[in-house]
């Protein structure tokens, strides 16, 4: 236990939870100054103030004094800055380190590995269409190349050796990161904070695969920016994976006779996508062009008497249709197994001990 550390994840927690060094003093009940000298490491803390300033961030006492080694491999890009940048990794690599340890702790249990070799192999091999790298990752994940729609997105990558991490980060403009094979991985995190759509939480998967398969070396924590056409090209791979040409083009003309509105609502309730996914489909074809958007907002409005927000999901997906459920399994059987503690299983999937024995108390 040093003071850097805890001083650094003081620091590191507080701002991610936009408090300020006299709100969190207050709290705590510790003098502005002692506090101050806590955060710039001049002083070591006792164990009951360590444990005052615990409580007032809401956290453990463990988040203030463990040192957790940092990620390099990982693709976190934002067009605008984070406060919460570095505690979202903190958290990402305290996860994928749970993770790891419980694969190899739990016997009997086979590790994933990652299946998408086909497509990958393109990529090296220098091909650069996002729609033919989709096709060669449908066939590794055991899909039909044009026909199969995507059940569960969360199971197939699991099953295919890529952890997914459902995060949830009160920000519309994360939708999540991505992190490399050589980092412990690979892994997928996904933001599901409760106002982005469930649609933009599967769309996000499936990019974020993208990059994993179309951008081997692009991952640098160093890097926040946004680089253009990578994330256009993960765009059109994740289109493209989660709804196929010849299978869109299929469940598409078998709605001919529905009012457009409903043609558009009954495919994305197909591919489990959001309605803008299906008009940016349809703008690529030979019948619509850009007014597509208008056209859309225009009849609408005319159904359903109000006019769409552009942030609103209509007709929306249920969040059940986003869960991972190989963490928790391994937690389980860690459990039953005594191989750790029901306070470990709490702590790993970040509930708290009584929902942890509720869940303890389902099981048959």
């Amino acid at each position: 236990m040093t003071e850097c550390v805890i001083a650094h994840n003081v620091r590191r927690i507080r701002s991610f939870k936009g408090l300020s060094q006299e709100a969190v003093a207050e709290k705590a009940e510790v003098s502005r100054a002692a506090y101050r000298n806590i955060e710039n490491g001049k002083t070591a803390p006792r164990v009951n103030t360590l444990q005052a300033i615990a409580k007032s961030l809401g956290v453990k006492l463990e988040d203030l004094v463990e040192s957790t080694p940092p990620l390099s491999g990982v693709r976190f890009r934002r067009l605008k800055k984070m406060h919460s940048r570095e505690q979202i990794l903190v958290n990402v690599a305290t996860w994928l380190r749970d993770f790891n340890m419980l694969e190899d702790l739990v016997k009997n249990e086979e590790k994933k590995k990652f299946a998408f070799r086909k497509s990958s192999s393109l990529v090296a091999k220098g091909e650069k269409d996002p729609e033919v790298i989709a096709a060669s990752a449908r066939e590794d994940s055991g899909l039909k190349k044009d026909s199969d729609a995507i059940r569960d997105i969360c199971d197939l990558l699991v099953s295919r050796g890529i952890k997914v991490f459902p995060y949830s980060v009160a920000s519309e403009g994360f939708f999540g990161l991505s992190v490399s094979k050589k980092e412990s991985g690979p892994a997928i995190v996904v933001n599901v904070w409760d106002r982005i759509p469930v649609e933009r939480w599967i769309f996000s998967a499936a990019h974020e695969l993208g990059h994993i398969i179309l951008h081997p070396d692009s991952f640098d924590v160093k890097v926040s920016e946004e680089d253009k056409k990578a994330e256009m090209e993960a765009n059109v791979f994740a289109s493209s994976f989660l709804m196929p040409k010849k299978r869109f083009e299929k469940e598409w003309n078998s709605t001919y006779g529905l009012h457009f509105v409903d043609r558009v609502f009954k495919v994305k309730r197909i591919f489990k996508v959001s309605y803008k996914t299906i008009l940016s489909r349809l703008e690529g074809t030979s019948s619509f062009d850009k007014s597509i958007w208008m056209k859309f907002n225009v009849m609408y409005k005319q159904k359903f008497k109000r006019s769409l927000g552009g942030k609103v999901e209509p007709q929306p997906m249920n969040p059940y249709d986003f869960q991972e459920d190989r963490l928790y399994s391994l937690v389980r059987k860690a459990i039953q197994s005594e191989q750790i503690t029901i306070h470990k299983g709490a702590q790993i999937l970040r509930i708290s001990l009584e929902k942890m024995r509720e869940w303890g108390a389902s099981w048959v």
